[in-house]
């Protein structure tokens, strides 16, 4: 729990533990769930997306594998939240960096749809980056390109506008 004067209160170990030890993944929170998105876990490198409904006393209920596992398996990436979508952003699967951004539909039972492949990518390709959302942006701050330390800061727009009826710039039809 978060107190008022910012500090935490104490630290609970949660009874669902993930299905796998993990680290180099990325978590989000959306609409009552949490999401940990690729990594390296002790089964090896992860595209897998599990998720857990977050409860009110701050624990979290059972982890479920999600059926639509990200493209590649990926770790040392990012991974943002906007407009009901969940974006995965560049990292690395030990062969090569990725200039790639990812997303899907976040669906109101926790669950991901399919993934898809953004049009736009990262140059130079990267790994080791954060991410954030603010004011309608997603924002790609620094990072690791191919071994070169980065301090380039990417920007784009999330808005998305219709162009035909339901169909909009993404290619996608409206919830």
């Amino acid at each position: 729990k978060l107190n008022n004067d910012g500090s935490t209160g104490t630290l609970t170990s949660n009874i669902y533990t993930l299905p796998h030890t993990s680290f180099s993944h990325t978590s989000v929170v959306a609409n009552g769930y949490v999401y940990v998105i690729g990594g390296v876990s002790d089964i090896g490198f992860e595209s897998r997306v599990y998720y857990a409904k977050l409860n009110s006393d701050g624990s979290t209920g059972a982890w479920t594998s999600n059926i639509y596992t990200v493209p590649v398996q990926v770790y040392g990436h990012t991974s943002v939240v906007a407009n009901g979508y969940v974006y995965v952003i560049g990292g690395t699967n030990g062969g090569g960096y990725f200039s790639t951004i990812y997303y899907a539909k976040l669906n109101s039972n926790g669950s991901t749809g399919a993934w898809a492949t953004n049009t736009s990518f990262l140059n130079p390709r990267l790994m080791n980056h954060t991410s954030v959302v603010a004011n309608g942006y997603l924002y790609n701050l620094g990072g690791d390109g191919n071994g070169s330390y980065q301090s380039i800061v990417y920007y784009a727009s999330l808005a998305r506008t219709s162009i035909s009826g339901d169909l909009d710039l993404l290619g996608l039809t409206s919830a």
